[in-house]
């Protein structure tokens, strides 16, 4: 069977979603902002993809960073295989931070983001550089390989939806069932013979292993070369900064309460976005949370 041809499509529409939702357990507080996430094809996640490397998760390590305070967790992948964009001081092990972990009682996520556990082998798309999560597409980016009963090594877009191919386009496509045409042949009661059609379903297998790459690497051996020398997955930090705003002339404050004043003629806090130089050093955290691989999960 041809991985590439199927007589269905999958689903291109642009897929309305919240990109970031975080949502903060421990003080039952949600903050969340809204945008929306397209449809991507492979050729397209390519092009954008500095990076992409196929590996095992060995260990997590969620923390607290701060500016602004945000939970973050760093992600260790073994026995790396880089399918686009190795550079040449590439390893076998390769580290991911990622937006939201959890920390005690208190969880942040990212909604329509993966999330990763350590066992999990992965196909990951990187971007170059981040500012919402390091995967093309959040979980479009993102594939899961889960080996089958069989032996089979089987790719997934998350452990319940299989990849069952891709469309002319090069869309995924996802779990569903193909119909074919069951023909049978039945006498009635008068002895004529009658013709009727019905439709069987079968339920189509997740894309081997092998036939995912058979479709995908040529894919990404023609797409975009972003001449990568490190180390993609990277986020483009930012600095908040607090600065001192005048009042207007002649403002008056005396028809707010006395504690929303501040002693200095209405001084207040504007927050500043600031994109750092990638030299700039990264604020170092004590890990808070960690769990490796064959350890307490």
């Amino acid at each position: 069977m041809k991985v590439n041809d199927f007589s269905f499509r999958g689903r291109r529409a642009g897929r309305d979603a919240a990109m970031i939702g975080v949502l903060l357990v421990g003080s039952c507080a949600t903050v969340s902002q809204a945008s929306s996430v397209v449809a991507m094809s492979i050729s397209t996640m390519a092009d954008h993809a500095g990076q992409v490397i196929m590996g095992e998760v060995t260990s997590t390590r969620s923390y607290w960073a701060q500016n602004p305070k945000r939970i973050e967790t760093e992600v260790t992948f073994a026995g790396v295989q880089y399918l686009k964009g190795r550079h040449s001081s590439a390893t076998d092990t390769f580290t991911l931070v990622v937006p939201g972990g959890s920390i005690g009682r208190t969880s942040m996520r990212i909604c329509c983001a993966p999330e990763f556990k350590v066992g999990e082998r992965r196909i990951l798309f990187l971007l170059p550089q981040y500012r919402t999560f390091p995967t093309v597409g959040l979980d479009q980016g993102a594939f899961q390989i889960i080996r089958d009963a069989e032996g089979i090594d089987r790719v997934y877009q998350s452990a319940t939806t299989p990849v069952v191919g891709f469309d002319r386009d090069t869309f995924a496509v996802h779990g569903g069932r193909s119909a074919r045409d069951v023909h049978q042949h039945l006498i009635d009661a008068n002895g004529a013979i009658v013709r009727t059609v019905e439709t069987e379903f079968t339920e189509l297998p997740a894309i081997a292993l092998g036939d995912f790459l058979k479709v995908v690497q040529p894919i990404l051996d023609s797409s975009t070369d972003h001449q990568m020398k490190e180390p993609a997955g990277r986020r483009i930090l930012v600095e908040l900064i607090a600065t001192t705003l005048k009042a207007a002339p002649g403002a008056s404050t005396a028809a707010q309460p006395q504690s929303a004043v501040a002693p200095s003629q209405g001084r207040v806090a504007k927050q500043i976005v600031r994109t750092l130089d990638e030299s700039t050093p990264r604020d170092t955290q004590k890990p808070v949370n960690e769990t490796r691989q064959g350890g307490a999960q």
